[in-house]
Order: C-alpha cells, then sequence, then structure tokens
C-alpha cells in the first residue's frame, strides 16, 4: 500500500484519451507467417530464421513424416527444441502444428498404428511444457493432411477423444490446442464443459463458402445433436463461447463473394478472430488492401488494427470511499475478441521511486466491445502536489507488456497528475 504526505492539498486531474488510428503489436494477436521445417533431412532447416519486423505471432509447422513409422529421435526432438527457442528469443507467440504431412497426403504420411501417433505426442509433451510460455496454442493433434485434421484413418470419435486427452494428459494442462472444427471440438469434450477446458479451433477456410468448406454443417443444433456440425449461425455461436478460453484464427479465402466492408467486418467479429495468416490466400488479401475502409486507412489495415483484444482506455477518476481514495479507469476492448489471458495492471507513481501499484484487473477476459471499470485502491492518504500516474498492463504467463490503444501510449500511460488547488 502507497501512503502520501498530506503537505499541500491537490486534487486529481485526468489525462485526455483518444484511440490511436493504427495497429498497435502485442502478444498473442495479430498477421501471422507460416515458417515451415521438414525433419529428418540434410541440413540445418534454416535456423535462425529470418523473422519480419512488427510482428509478434508466428505459425511453426514441423513435418515430422519421416518419423511416422518410428520413435522422434533425440536429433529430432533436439532440432525441435531449436526451432521454438528461435522463435521464442525473437520475441514472438509461437502457433505450432507439429504434422505428418504438409503436402496434402494425410493418409499416405501418416502412421500405420494409432499407437505410433500416442507415442509422439509423449515423446513432444516435455518439449511443449518446456516452452509453455511462448506457445499461444497448439493446432491440430498431428495428423491429416496438412495437419488440419481431415483425410486421416484418426479423426473418428474414438481416436479424437484419446488424442485429445492423451495431449492434456502429456503436457499436464499448460498448453492449449485447437482442433480444425467446431463439432471435432464438441467430440473431446463433455457439453457440460465447454468453455472450461484448454480446447479450441482453427479455422482455415473463412470466407470460403458459407459453411466454410464444411467446416460448418447445414442442420440445426437440436436435430443434429452434440457430435454432429451444425449450421454456420449456431457454430459461431458455439466459437464465441470457446474463444474466450483459447484464441481463434486461421486463414481468410475467397469463396464468398460481394462482402461489404461493414458484413466483412461483422463476421469478423461474430467469429471472434485473433490471428490471420498475412499471405494466404492472396486474392481475399489484396481484395481487402484495396478497399478503402476510412480516409486513408485500407480494410486490411483495419482488420489488423482488431485482431484479437485492442484495450482502449476511456477516462480515468479519483474517487473517495470512506477515508481510502481510489483510482478508477474505464477500459474498452474495441478487437474483435478478448485476450483469453490472465492480465495484470500495475500503477506507476512518478514522484516515489519504486512505487508500484499491481491490480487483478480482469481484462484478459473482457470481451470485444466490453467496457470494464479497473479499481486501484491508493491508501488513505491525499497525494501531493506533482505526483503524477501511469498505467501499465502484462501478460502474467511470461510478463510481455501489452500496450493500451491510446494515442501517445507506450511501455506506460500517462492517466493523469495531481494538481494544488487555486
Amino acid at each position: 500500500m502507497i501512503f502520501f504526505t498530506d503537505r499541500r492539498k491537490a486534487v486529481f486531474h485526468g489525462a485526455v484519451f483518444r484511440e490511436a488510428a493504427g495497429d498497435v503489436a502485442n502478444p498473442g494477436r495479430g498477421w501471422y507467417r507460416i515458417y515451415t521445417y521438414t525433419l529428418g533431412e540434410e541440413g540445418d532447416c534454416g535456423l535462425p530464421p529470418t523473422l519480419y519486423e512488427g510482428e509478434t505471432l508466428a505459425l511453426v509447422l514441423i513435418d515430422i513424416g519421416a518419423y511416422r513409422e518410428k520413435p522422434l529421435g533425440e536429433d529430432c526432438l533436439g532440432l525441435i527444441n531449436r526451432v521454438l527457442e528461435c522463435f521464442a528469443q525473437g520475441g514472438r507467440d509461437i502457433i505450432l502444428r507439429v504434422a505428418y504431412d504438409t503436402q496434402g497426403k494425410g493418409m499416405e504420411r501418416e502412421p500405420s498404428l494409432f499407437s505410433q501417433v500416442r507415442q509422439h505426442i509423449g515423446q513432444l509433451a516435455p518439449l511443449l511444457v518446456r516452452h509453455s510460455s511462448h506457445i499461444l496454442v497448439f493446432q491440430g493433434l498431428l495428423v491429416g493432411s496438412w495437419g488440419e485434421m481431415h483425410t486421416s484413418k484418426f479423426v473418428s470419435e474414438k481416436y479424437l477423444w484419446q488424442l485429445s486427452q492423451s495431449f492434456l494428459t502429456e503436457t499436464r494442462g499448460k498448453i492449449r490446442f485447437a482442433v480444425r472444427k467446431p463439432v471435432q471440438c464438441r467430440i473431446v469434450q463433455p457439453e457440460n464443459a465447454v468453455g472450461e477446458t484448454l480446447t479450441g479451433c482453427f479455422d482455415d477456410a473463412i470466407f470460403a463458402s458459407d459453411t466454410h468448406l464444411g467446416t460448418f454443417g447445414t442442420e440445426d443444433r437440436q436435430t443434429a445433436g452434440w457430435t454432429k456440425p451444425w449450421r454456420p449461425v449456431e457454430e459461431m455461436e458455439f466459437l464465441s463461447k470457446i474463444s474466450e478460453k483459447v484464441p481463434f484464427g486461421g486463414e481468410a479465402l475467397s469463396g464468398e463473394k460481394g462482402m461489404s466492408p461493414l458484413e466483412t467486418l461483422d463476421r469478423l467479429r461474430a467469429l471472434h478472430v485473433s490471428y490471420l495468416n498475412c499471405v494466404h490466400e492472396e486474392a481475399r488479401l489484396r481484395e481487402w488492401k484495396e478497399t478503402e475502409y476510412a480516409y486513408g486507412i485500407s480494410l486490411y489495415d483495419y482488420i489488423g488494427a482488431h485482431l484479437g483484444y485492442r484495450f482502449v482506455v476511456e477516462s480515468v477518476t479519483c474517487e473517495k470511499k470512506k477515508k481510502e481514495n481510489c483510482l478508477k479507469l474505464k477500459v474498452t476492448n474495441r478487437g474483435f475478441a478478448c485476450c483469453a489471458e490472465e492480465l495484470q495492471f500495475f500503477l506507476h507513481l512518478q514522484a516515489e521511486e519504486g512505487s508500484v501499484i499491481p491490480v487483478d484487473c480482469g481484462l484478459g477476459t473482457l470481451g470485444a466491445g466490453e467496457s470494464l471499470t479497473v479499481s486501484v485502491p491508493l491508501g488513505d492518504r491525499q497525494p501531493e502536489e506533482g505526483v503524477c500516474f501511469y498505467g501499465e498492463l502484462r501478460r502474467v504467463r511470461d510478463q510481455k507488456r501489452i500496450v493500451f490503444a491510446n494515442e501517445g501510449a507506450g511501455e506506460r500511460l500517462f492517466l493523469g497528475r495531481y494538481e494544488s488547488v487555486g
């Protein structure tokens, strides 16, 4: 608790807050590129990778097809460790996909026996746990063409349930993972556990068709039941729920035509999209880049600025409750999705060296378009003239800073100061 001297009566003057116009680079959201590594071949697989400036995400695709009929050797595991270390040292959150196939030949390149898949998950698990603070989400469960959980022997309800349980058990609940379809997400968790597990979805066919190339179904929920695909509107409601725990994203394709900018944004908000591929699919991305959304701002840039969470401080006041002063910040999430992380707010006082007040703020679950008031207790004495307040937000699991999407915000946002009366 911070106590202030009472030498001179002062009043709090909050700063004037405006939302920043463009993107704010923050962890766990935004555009990503795919970096592919094929193991079991000669060479160093292109390590260290050339990373693009300003990007906070990377989809790391590791092809282990050469090991489909044998255990992962120490050389293989060592190289996977090096790959993950390179991206962690580059400051990237990792969307990790380990797969047997990167050629569209899932049935040919995956193991003959299901037991081999489970063994590989067990071998990978210690590495995943070691790098858990850098892995945003693990996509897929190794099987299917491109690791997308289709064209595979092992995507029946029985196999999916066993694979998911193996993954959760071996990684000790430290890694969030995403399956390719909402129906697969339902298969691997009971109906009464939705939103309480580490299971989410990814979608590499956003805007491809009304069902996202079979990602969604055509029957209503009541007719289809829990373990069959539902019609798009109901699947989107389902994705809205699970994206509160596991970030959702993927690739935007160009199948659906004639969508206005507002219809496009409404769809991305409805799906609570946190991350998108910035390279594929070129036709759709080019359309967004050539479409002006607002004066001087393309639809592509607007989408990029709102992927995932976007925290904007609206106002700050200082109130007195009984004998205690309390600073209150109104924060709005103007992004497409919640952060899906545990966050902590820190109030810094310029006039007091090392004076910091940490607060568990609840912003990590703040939904798209929602606002929340963060209360910071200041103690029972009146702050003196000249004391300036700055706010800082950090992700708990790795202490990465999260920058507010306000004009002039850096690592810390100026909130206001106490000035003398009269």
